[in-house]
This record gives C-alpha cells, structure tokens and sequence, in this order.
C-alpha cells in the first residue's frame, strides 16, 4: 500500500540522515583535535598550551597547589636538519614527543610550542620533584637514537629549564623564566 510504502521511505531516509549526522559529528571531533594539536607531534599546540597554562594557573591560585614549568629545547637541533635532511629532525622531535608522553602524568600537560621547543606544566610537582623528573627526561633522550639516512644514528641532547609559579605571572612570564 501507499502508506506502507511512505513509511518504507521515511524509516530509510530517517537511516540516512542519522549516519550523515554521525559523519558530521565525527569530522568535528576530529577538527576540535586538529585545532588544538601539533600536526608533527600529535602534543597540545603553543595556543591550546597557553589557554589551559592561564585555567590552571586560575585553579592552583586558589588551591594553593604548587605548578612548575619545564622548558625543553633539543640541543644543536639545527646541526641535524642540515647534516641529515628535515626528515630526521622530524624524527627526532617525533621521538622526543614519545619519550615525553610515556613520561609524564596523565595531570601534567605536554605540549610544542614552536621548532625544537617543547613545554611540560607540572602541576601540583615542587621543584625539586620537577628537577628529578627533567633529569629523568634528560637522560632517556640523550639515550635514544634515531637513524638517519646512510646507516648513520642520531643522538641528541636537551636543555631543560624550570620555572616554579610565583604569585599572578601569566603564562608567557612563566615561559619566558623557564
């Protein structure tokens, strides 16, 4: 009948339009990921970084929480990209990238900021548990390597800067000192 038919329809066109609504709701998902990721790392980017630094900076004024900053910056980057090609230098910030993830706390917020810079937001680390922590850093990525074209193997070093909050500073204070 007709009115058999017409439901037919409508349950499928009902069908259709409740898979496009999940493609769409998907593609914004991942847009929502892209607008706040480093696309060569997958860490948070330097705006997302600075926008949750200033929310968490908000919430350990009134817990009371201490917060550190850690600033990384991979040694003679520059020697690498020009003796091995970009490819490597991409390999090594991906590996730095790695190494940080499997070594921080699901808490702390890890993020490139620009080239060879990464930052790390301790939160609720004194200093001296942030300093422990950059030596362990430290030391697991001047232990890695990565291979560069050629046979030859690539070992870098970091530098590490801390930073602990004082008082009202903005982000881009606390960046600056560490």
């Amino acid at each position: 009948s007709d009115a058999h038919r017409t439901r037919e329809a409508l349950v499928q066109a009902h069908q259709e339009l409740a898979a496009r609504v999940g493609e769409i709701e998907s593609l914004n998902a991942q847009l929502r990921e892209q607008a706040i990721r480093d696309p060569l790392t997958n860490l948070y980017n330097r705006r997302y970084l600075e926008e949750s630094m200033r929310r968490e900076l908000a919430r350990v004024r009134r817990s009371g929480e201490p917060l550190v900053v850690a600033m990384l910056d991979v040694d003679r980057f520059k020697l690498v990209n020009d003796g091995h090609g970009h490819a490597t230098g991409d390999a090594v910030l991906r590996q730095l990238a790695d190494l940080l993830r499997s070594h921080v706390r699901d808490s702390d917020l890890v993020g490139r900021i620009g080239g060879e810079e990464f930052v790390i937001v301790l939160i609720g680390a004194s200093l001296a548990i942030a300093r422990q922590r950059a030596e362990q850093w430290r030391a697991a990525f001047a232990a890695s390597s990565v291979p560069a074209p050629g046979g030859a193997t690539v070992r870098c070093t970091l530098s590490i800067g801390l930073a602990l909050r004082h008082g009202d500073e903005p982000p881009e204070t606390l960046l600056t000192r560490a």
